[in-house]
């Protein structure tokens, strides 16, 4: 087991910025921790954890050798699909390196938005982010707020606009990115395990389980120092969980609520549909993966800047934030992107409600002419293709369903212009259906 021990720098928005240095402890421990005024003007506080999490599942057996490029080559001849594919038992003791936040400010029982608000207090959003992206892509790119961004990062930080909204969030490095453990590439670093150690997460988060913070204290009236540092944990049980997940995200969590369908109440699937076949050959082509940089073997990384600038953006972007993804992109496994065919399935079990919000003109997902289509850059058509709506079909028994397609918008949907609109989408639908 690998305990990765990083320095964060935590900014509190509207007050002060913090550094806090995650210890060599006990992963039963919380180790690094922040506490701040309860000040009206900050609308949240947040904390990294580490969270050791035990967890086993049925992944892929892939031959020896495997590279990305016959990774997606057997995705898209249909030969990894999980039916057709010998299945091995892995598992073992992870570490998932996690940053929860929540909204600051008192409760007033006696109001009526303020009694949403205590409700919600008792709702966790667990945000589960895509491929070569880390829990920075929930905060703008990089960690609440980093002054060093070259652009408004606020305006695209989901984190900010949940708290807004009166939602805790606790945003993830899944299994085999950022600061979580790094697996093996090829046996481990696959949708199943990925969606297995969440599901041990959201089993945590129930239980009231989680290493949070005695500090963070929903609903107190009691200012805490500036500066405190704790590692004590308190009990903070959460009556719904909602999973708000991106990409290779969603995939993960598409499988999740199909294996484990009462682990939460809720699915916002963004940048997701059944179809991203027609897609991996431009993921394949464009951003020219090669061998990650100090990172484990199977381990990739993209090369080509224009390459993935057109999979991940469309019409109303800024370059600048294109260019800072780019700069401080992440990774994506080999075993990843071969077990894509697992994250399509059929979730008839999972009784909860659904959103799907994408971009209109994703062209991971939503590749209306096919396969070539990625090749010669062709950009998606979410609505005009039924692409969004066909994800209906794989969650039959979902008490409520519904579709949103952002216009000019890409797969990366938080980094567009159009950031501050489906953050709202989002949480107004989620008060639509009960949360």
């Amino acid at each position: 087991m690998r305990i990765p021990t990083p320095t964060h720098t935590l900014a509190i928005l509207g007050t002060i910025s913090l550094t806090a240095h995650a210890s060599s402890a006990s992963p039963n421990t919380t180790t690094t921790t922040t506490t701040s005024t309860n000040n009206t003007n900050t609308p949240m506080t947040c904390q990294e954890i580490l969270i050791p999490v035990s967890a086993t599942a049925d992944n892929i057996l892939l031959p020896d050798g495997l590279d990305w490029r016959t990774a997606t080559d057997a995705v898209l001849q249909g030969n990894v699909t999980g039916s057709t594919m010998a299945r091995t038992r892995v598992g073992g003791e992870y570490v998932i390196a996690g940053r929860y936040c929540e909204p600051v400010g008192v409760v007033d029982e006696g109001d009526g938005d303020a009694q949403q608000r205590k409700k919600r207090a008792e709702t966790l959003q667990v945000l589960v982010h895509g491929a070569t992206y880390t829990k920075d892509y929930w905060s703008g790119l990089a960690p609440p707020l980093n002054p060093n961004t070259p652009f408004a990062q606020a305006k695209y930080s989901y984190i900010h606009a949940a708290a807004h909204a009166a939602f805790p969030t606790l945003s993830l490095d899944r299994l085999c990115n950022g600061a979580s453990t790094h697996a093996n590439a090829l046996l481990e670093c696959q949708i199943p395990l990925q969606a297995a150690t969440i599901a041990q997460i959201l089993a945590s988060a129930r239980r009231g389980t989680l290493p949070i913070s005695a500090a963070q204290s929903p609903n107190s009236n009691q200012a805490q120092p500036h500066h405190r540092r704790q590692t004590q944990t308190q009990t903070r049980t959460f009556t719904s969980l909602i999973l708000t997940c991106h990409s290779l995200g969603s995939l993960i969590c598409n499988a999740l609520s199909a294996t484990y369908p009462s682990a939460a109440d809720a699915l916002v699937l963004t940048g997701y549909t059944p179809f991203l076949a027609a897609g991996l050959s431009g993921i394949a082509t464009h951003p020219l993966f090669l061998p990650a940089p100090d990172k484990p073997l199977g381990y990739l990384s993209a090369t080509r800047e224009a390459g993935a600038e057109y999979l991940f953006y469309a019409t109303s972007y800024d370059r600048v934030v294109s260019h800072y993804d780019f700069t401080h992109r992440g990774s994506v496994t080999v075993g990843e992107i071969a077990s894509v065919g697992l994250g399509q399935v059929d979730a008839g079990g999972f009784r909860g409600a659904v959103l799907v919000l994408n971009g209109d003109e994703d062209a991971v997902f939503c590749q209306r002419v096919g396969v070539v289509g990625p090749v010669f850059m062709a950009r998606g058509e979410c609505e005009k293709g039924g692409f969004s709506e066909a994800v209906r079909g794989l969650y039959g028994g979902a008490r409520a369903f519904a579709v949103v397609n952002l216009g000019g918008t890409g797969h990366c949907v938080n980094n567009h212009y159009t950031a501050e609109e489906a953050f709202a989408r989002v949480n107004g639908w989620l008060g639509e259906v009960g949360f």
